[in-house]
């Protein structure tokens, strides 16, 4: 018997151990099924969820959705609704919150980079702080348009 005949045996064995080991586990046991209520309140969370990590670019896009999504299945989320609404106004607040941070970090960041800079490097610095702070304040003032 060669190598390449063990390898095959070997396979096949295997094989069969895994097959009569499925057989004798115990069935899986389903998952509940969700009330309609409930399906409807995990589909808002779901965009909810997306807040945790959108980019500046992204935030009144996913913030429309959220708003949309409350609206659409605010019925069918029965006693759930003020629950999503309350989670929603408070991702919102924290996806805020996180974005002014990592912008104002942007340009800490910046501003040490342009400290430290050489005659060289001064206007590429420079460039990039404009930027930066330009991005920021768009950034703020759709904010606060969005507050209104």
């Amino acid at each position: 018997i060669n190598d390449r005949d063990r390898s095959r045996s070997r396979s096949r064995r295997d094989h069969e151990r895994e097959r009569s080991r499925r057989r004798e586990e115990p069935p899986r046991r389903e998952e509940p099924k969700l009330s309609p209520e409930e399906e409807a309140a995990l589909e808002v969370r779901q965009v909810i969820k997306l807040l945790t990590s959108v980019s500046p670019e992204e935030f009144d896009l996913v913030s429309s959705q959220l708003e949309l999504a409350l609206e659409e299945r605010r019925d069918a989320m029965g006693n759930h609704a003020m629950r999503m609404e309350w989670e929603a106004r408070d991702a919102l607040r924290q996806a805020r919150q996180r974005l002014r941070q990592e912008a104002t970090d942007a340009v800490r960041r910046a501003l040490a980079q342009l400290a430290s800079a050489t005659a060289a490097t001064l206007p590429g610095l420079r460039e990039e702080v404009s930027k930066t702070q330009s991005q920021m304040a768009e950034w703020l003032l759709s904010q606060a348009g969005a507050l209104q």
